[in-house]
């Protein structure tokens, strides 16, 4: 069995000789939609000159004053010094299998690449906060033009945000999630979302700015499995109170709305006894509050 092995890994790597394949160059604007790699893992690879080089991901993203604003997947390479490189070569789905088969890249790896939910729920960043502040109809222009910044800002509430926007990203991914599980979202639904996140961002958010976002983060659930990362106990309750409030906010709460609290609350690992405790806030104050620790 060892020797089959070694012969696999022998194939595997006629299979993949770095310097018979063309490496291939990006570059990234100061503003605009740019290419940039995720390092994924090392490998046994090396390029021409014997460097070695790291599984990464390929993908494409929103470029702001020559800041990674979005990032999105588009496909599997290898490139030196941990995937912080201008140039890279690419992988086939045959390559990626064998290197997988032969234990050489991470097991859990998908063959077919996609956006990680940590990566997701920081374009929700993107998308749902900074998006809001600047306009959704400058974003629009920003992404089919790659003009000059001519950013229309919204109104601004006279109070200061009162948490960061760490917390404002989760508790919004955390909402979105609850008013779309269900299929449908209503007003009582909108005005908690924008209550709340007025209320940790000190900006006003207008209705059709929350059925933008509503919309966007229908299509994708899977950013959900990435809330809760690198929060605060007081963060995580924040956000999970957020949530809750949108499950209760039209005076009744369906299986499936239990089912999206629950999942929440496993992510956030937030307690039976703090959940009852949540639940008897929301009670005595009314759903249509926002979230506070």
């Amino acid at each position: 069995m060892r020797g089959m092995m070694t012969l696999f890994s022998v194939l595997l790597t006629l299979a993949f000789v770095p310097s018979q394949a063309e490496a291939k160059r990006y570059s990234t604007p100061s503003t605009g939609i740019g290419e940039s790699l995720k390092f994924i893992a090392e490998t046994d690879q090396v390029d021409p000159n014997g460097n070695p080089m790291s599984l990464c991901y390929f993908g494409k993203g929103i470029v702001l004053f020559s800041a990674q604003m979005t990032f999105e997947v588009q496909g599997y390479v290898l490139a030196e010094n941990r995937c912080d490189a201008d140039s890279y070569f690419e992988l086939t789905l045959q390559q990626m299998i064998m290197n997988k088969a032969a234990g050489l890249f991470p097991s859990d790896l998908p063959l077919v690449p996609e956006t990680p939910a940590d990566i997701k729920l920081r374009n929700y960043g993107f998308y749902g906060l900074i998006a809001f502040i600047i306009g959704f109809g400058f974003l629009s222009k920003l992404i089919g033009s790659m003009g000059g910044l001519q950013a229309m800002t919204s109104k601004r509430d006279t109070r200061k945000a009162r948490y960061n926007d760490e917390t404002a990203v989760h508790a919004l991914a955390a909402m979105c999630y609850v008013a779309t599980c269900d299929g449908d979202y209503d007003q009582r639904e909108i005005k908690q979302i924008s209550h709340t996140l007025s209320t940790l961002t000190g900006c006003v958010y207008t209705p059709k700015q929350i059925i933008e976002m509503l919309n966007y983060t229908a299509q994708d659930s899977d950013a959900v499995s990435a809330i809760g990362a690198d929060l605060s106990e007081n963060d995580r309750h924040i956000v999970m109170e957020a949530a809750m409030r949108i499950a209760f906010a039209d005076g009744k709460v369906e299986q499936v709305e239990y089912d999206a609290i629950a999942r929440i609350a496993n992510l956030l690992q937030v307690s039976a006894q703090v959940m009852r405790d949540l639940v008897q806030k929301i009670a005595n104050a009314g759903a249509a509050q926002p979230a506070t620790a």
